[in-house]
C-alpha cells in the first residue's frame, strides 16, 4: 500500500468553506489568497510515509464553462513543510482573470494531486 508507484491521490479543497477567513481576505482584499496546508489535512495512511505533491490545480464555474488555472507553485517544496516540526506548509495563490478572482459568490476549488509511499 505505501508504494510510490501506485496511482495518485487528491485532495479537493474549496476555499470559500474550508479556510473561509482567507477567502474572505482574499475577495476583500488587494493581496494573494494565501493559507497552510497542513500534514493533517491528508489520510492517516500517509502521516508518516514520505509524501510527493505532483499537481496543484484550481477550477472555477466560469460563464457557464468550467475554468481550470494551474498557478506557479513551488511544489516540491511543499513536502518539506509538510513533514517538517510545523507539520504545515505555505500556499500561495495569486488572483488571475479566469479562475482566482476576487467575487465572494463564485466557486473555487482546489485540487492538490499526490502520492506517498517510499521515496
Amino acid at each position: 500500500m505505501l508504494d510510490s508507484t501506485a496511482s495518485s491521490q487528491a485532495l479537493l479543497f474549496g476555499p470559500r468553506y474550508d479556510f473561509p477567513t482567507q477567502w474572505a481576505a482574499f475577495v476583500n482584499g488587494t493581496g494573494d489568497f494565501a493559507v497552510m496546508l497542513e500534514k493533517q489535512f491528508f489520510p492517516y495512511a500517509a502521516a508518516s510515509a514520505p509524501l510527493t505533491v505532483d499537481a496543484l490545480t484550481l477550477y472555477a464555474d466560469g460563464a457557464g464553462a468550467v475554468a481550470s488555472v494551474t498557478p506557479a507553485t513551488d511544489l516540491a517544496a511543499l513536502p518539506a513543510g509538510l513533514t517538517g516540526p510545523a507539520g504545515a506548509a505555505p500556499v500561495t495563490l495569486p488572483a488571475d482573470d479566469t479562475v482566482m478572482v476576487r467575487v465572494p459568490a463564485v466557486q473555487v476549488f482546489l485540487v492538490l494531486q499526490y502520492h506517498f509511499g517510499t521515496a
